[in-house]
């Protein structure tokens, strides 16, 4: 049975070797650093969820302020909110072995309701050739609102695509 809790520091080791196993198969993150414990724990982390599965880490997601002055351009703009009205879904990880078993969406619909529960609005940035995470993205609503090139601490950049997430769904009739 899957467990869908919040996450908590003695989570450490199993995350991080979530994020090993992750960067080897899909490349994300882009650049894995030697303190891998880093990007999971950062300090504008609001809030952030684990996924077990058969006794075993095999999911992550977390909810951040906007740290990338990118995103929060592109997002205030087309959402016509402040930044400090957006807040930004992102280490979302699944598995290889536990994929396409709805744990990914399971994972961005709780981020994305925390979001709203705040007040703010979530907003997402994905790599532009990472395909299964932007059909995801738009399987479950994202909407697309454009693309940046975000520059890599190497100086390399990237392409990146910057998402705004769905609205809270209206229970019942209005």
């Amino acid at each position: 049975m899957m467990l869908l809790r919040s996450r908590t520091g003695n989570d450490v080791e199993a995350l991080c070797d979530l994020v090993r196993l992750v960067h080897e198969a899909d490349g994300y993150p882009v650049v894995l650093q030697a303190d891998v414990q880093s990007f999971i724990w950062t300090e504008n982390c609001l809030a952030a969820w684990v996924c077990e599965l058969e006794d075993r880490m095999v999911g992550h997601v977390a909810l951040h302020t906007i740290w990338s002055d990118e995103v929060a351009d592109i997002a205030a703009m087309s959402l016509r909110r402040e930044r400090t009205a957006l807040a930004s879904v992102s280490r979302l990880l699944v598995h290889p072995a536990y994929r396409r078993l709805g744990l990914g969406a399971e994972l961005l619909a709780t981020a994305t309701n925390d979001a709203h529960d705040r007040g703010v609005w979530p907003v997402l940035d994905v790599v532009t050739t990472y395909m299964p995470a932007i059909a995801l993205y738009e399987g479950v609503g994202w909407t697309r609102l454009g693309t940046i090139a975000y520059s890599m601490p190497d100086g390399r950049e990237i392409d990146e695509y910057v998402y705004a997430g769905p609205p809270r769904p209206r229970i019942g009739k209005s």
